[in-house]
């Protein structure tokens, strides 16, 4: 892959220079996440990778620096290490949070289940994996930035409708969206 070249054919964010700003994105090891992280080191944001494999954080850190930007690694499932753990070294790293980035996430492993058929802790992981992280992750990021931090719930379109099969994803991702309004509103 050639990152500067597929990074600068991405420009749009060129105009939000984020230049010693202090992003966190969590699920940052691969995917979506990493691809965030990247587009926010790409406009000057210094980052805090998370993600469970240690191997995913530090490609990720690597590609970050390799754009000119300051990473520091936090690895482990942010249900364990928690969101203040990873707010708090931020802080400690880059002397602030402005930005907030709850992508982690995922399905059930086993994709055809219905509702029905699905067990209440499989119901109840996926909840806690997709929603409660997010909410976690607001609150702890809300109660560290400065007034004009941003957070931001990435969500997908699953929780806009229904989605057979993936049930307890869509519901969390369904709650995701109305939890984003309901702190906006707040």
């Amino acid at each position: 892959m050639d990152l500067e070249r597929n990074l600068s054919s991405v420009n749009t964010l060129k105009k939000f220079q984020l230049d010693n700003k202090a992003a966190v994105v969590t699920g940052s090891g691969q995917g979506i996440g990493r691809g965030i992280a990247l587009a926010l080191a790409d406009v000057g944001a210094n980052l805090v990778i998370n993600a469970r494999r240690e191997s995913d954080v530090a490609e990720t850190a690597q590609m970050v620096r390799d754009l000119g930007g300051e990473a520091i690694e936090v690895i482990g499932d942010i249900r364990e290490i928690g969101s203040e753990t990873i707010g708090d070294a931020c802080i400690d790293a880059f002397g602030s949070l402005d930005i907030w980035v709850n992508n982690v996430g995922g399905t059930d492993e086993k994709r055809n289940r219905t509702l029905l058929d699905t067990p209440d802790e499989i119901f109840s992981s996926q909840l806690d994996l997709n929603l409660t992280t997010a909410f976690q992750g607001s609150k702890a990021a809300a109660n560290r930035m400065p007034e004009g931090g941003c957070i931001i719930n990435i969500s997908s379109g699953a929780g806009m409708r229904g989605s057979a099969f993936t049930g307890p994803y869509a519901a969390a991702k369904a709650g995701m969206l109305n939890m984003t309004e309901t702190f906006a509103l707040e």
